[in-house]
């Protein structure tokens, strides 16, 4: 009995010791993912999204902040992007933060709020979220439920950056130092808007051919975007963008040839929401201090790959 027990023993050992071989590069390669997951979402101040099934536009898409837990928006399921670059592009005078003092959940409703408050050197604050490695559509029917602020100097947007670059800028003979490349893959701005014109919606589409040209806007009036909730919509097809508001749409562009230079929204794109303060358009007639803190308030986000 006891040469058996001493056998079963034995065996027991060698069976844990094999166990132990076998798990430890195992758990040690999870840190390491781990560790180097962390990295990626440390760079360039842009927090991504993580554990969560990417969304190719491929089925119908839902996101409902009244189902969200109140206060600080998940990390888990946002992007965040901080510290003062965005900024740059455009000489707005915020700094993007992913407090909740600047973006947070509240009764069943996502508040992007400026502030006027010193930080990072710049005197406001503000948030900027994405859906990048969360949800992006090549086409289809997406629409954004919110509320703009009210203030001069405000510049609240929801718009749409392509995923990757599919179009090189040597291929087509763009510098790498010209100030207009990011064009050459496009953008899409279905919902903007500036406090010195109250009451109008002003949708834009950015293409490298047109950012050399005059802009052309035709813009929404809404008189109440400043009380009411209202969906800002774009419908993306191969050879049309068109834009709407709660469902009607009001403005559309056309594709009219195969000139990337002049069409390159042919490929997936994110959503970005932003509410950003002064800058070369929005603070054409100052800030007015007085009327922050500002809110950019949105209740839902819908897709659909109808269009």
């Amino acid at each position: 009995m006891n040469n058996y027990i001493r056998r079963f023993v034995r065996g027991l050992l060698v069976i844990v010791v094999l166990a132990a071989a076998i798990c430890a590069p195992i758990i040690l390669q999870t840190q390491a993912d781990k560790v180097a997951s962390d990295q990626l979402r440390a760079q360039d101040g842009v927090t991504r999204p993580v554990d969560i099934v990417t969304e190719h536009g491929s089925h119908p898409w839902t996101y409902d902040f009244a189902g969200k837990r109140e206060g600080a928006l998940s990390r888990r399921e946002w992007g965040f992007e901080t510290g003062v670059t965005a900024a740059g592009y455009n000489d707005e005078l915020q700094a993007y933060t992913a407090r909740p003092a600047n973006v947070r959940v509240h009764n069943g409703t996502l508040v992007i709020e400026a502030r006027p408050e010193h930080y990072q050197g710049k005197d406001y604050t503000s948030g900027r979220i994405t859906t990048r490695g969360l949800f992006d559509f090549t086409y289809g029917t997406l629409e954004v439920d919110m509320k703009l602020p009210e203030g001069v100097g405000s510049w609240p947007a929801a718009w749409l950056r392509p995923v990757d670059d599919t179009y090189k800028l040597a291929d087509y003979g763009i510098a790498p130092s010209d100030p207009l490349g990011w064009a050459l893959n496009g953008e899409i701005d279905f919902a903007e808007a500036v406090g010195y014109i109250p009451g109008q919606n002003i949708p834009a589409i950015h293409s490298y051919d047109e950012v050399h040209q005059a802009p052309t806007y035709t813009p929404a009036y809404i008189p109440d975007s400043a009380t009411a909730f209202h969906r800002y919509g774009v419908i993306k097809t191969p050879d049309k963008i068109t834009f709407t508001i709660d469902g009607v749409p009001y403005n559309t562009r056309i594709r009219t040839g195969n000139n990337v230079l002049d069409w390159p929204y042919n490929q997936p794109y994110y959503l970005i929401l932003n509410l950003a303060v002064g800058g070369k358009w929005a603070g054409a007639h100052g800030v007015d201090t007085a009327s922050m803190p500002w809110q950019l308030q949105i209740r839902s986000i819908s897709y659909s790959p109808k269009y």
